[in-house]
């Protein structure tokens, strides 16, 4: 099988919202991200709001964010309610979670949230740690690979790959859009071209298939829920290696 990186889409702005009812923590937050951002030469834009219902005001004119910062716990507002908005509104926006009080960091499941970051002395760390992810994202969102299939050579952007499926001496690509009743086939075996495709973000879940991390919600040890809404078994013996992988992917720490 061969494998060709096309290319990346460039950078050229990054939009940044952060909602939280304490000024100090607006002015702290805001600090990190445009010192960093300005440190990379990254062209940025970033909005404070002072509750949730503002914010969400806001977004009847402006909804082209790429990441929103959320304290989870304000007077007026329930960070978990407005992120839930926030996603009703607009699905592609990632939100992150901010608070002083960990034990609201399993909230952040619900909502696909991208982290939970504490209101503590690493607080800056966990920001850039944040932004890293972001920017990864962004530059992933067009990422493109050509790929040898069995009907000749042709480009896919990752993003839109969900699946790798063993089919017999082939693999089956499914794709994130159901509309496309397209068969592509790879010659191969799916450990073999799987483990070609790791660096682009797969791992196997069992012998028949592997998964775009991209579109992992979550794992256990029986299964991964699949944002597609599909459920997709783990094998014992895979288990381990994909749920470490999961968890280095996603940024979060057991």
């Amino acid at each position: 099988m061969h494998i060709r990186t096309v290319g990346y889409k460039i950078i050229t702005m990054i939009r940044i919202a952060l909602c939280d009812d304490e000024q100090q923590y607006l002015d702290i937050e805001k600090r990190y991200i445009e010192e960093y951002l300005t440190e990379k030469n990254i062209e940025h834009e970033t909005r404070c709001f002072l509750s949730g219902v503002s914010f969400l005001q806001s977004m009847k004119e402006e909804q082209d964010y790429d990441l929103v910062l959320l304290d989870v716990e304000m007077q007026a507002d329930n960070g978990i309610d407005v992120a839930k908005s926030i996603i009703e509104i607009n699905p592609k926006i990632r939100v992150a979670f901010v608070s002083a009080h960990a034990n609201y960091a399993t909230f952040g499941y619900h909502v696909k949230a991208i982290r939970f970051i504490l209101k503590n002395k690493k607080l800056e760390t966990y920001i850039h740690e944040c932004l890293d992810y972001v920017l990864m994202e962004i530059d992933n969102d067009n990422r493109k690979i050509t790929l040898e299939l069995v009907s000749g050579m042709k480009e896919f952007y990752v993003d839109n790959i969900l699946y790798l499926i063993a089919d017999k001496h082939y693999v089956q690509i499914k794709l994130t859009d159901s509309s496309d009743k397209s068969i592509y086939r790879l010659r191969g075996s799916l450990k073999e071209i799987s483990e070609e495709m790791r660096s682009y973000g797969f791992v196997s879940l069992n012998y028949h298939v592997s998964v775009n991390l991209k579109h992992i919600v979550s794992i256990n040890e029986q299964k991964a829920e699949i944002d597609n809404g599909d459920f997709i078994e783990i094998s014992q013996r895979k288990y381990v290696e994909a749920n470490r992988t999961f968890i280095l992917y996603k940024g979060k720490k057991k």
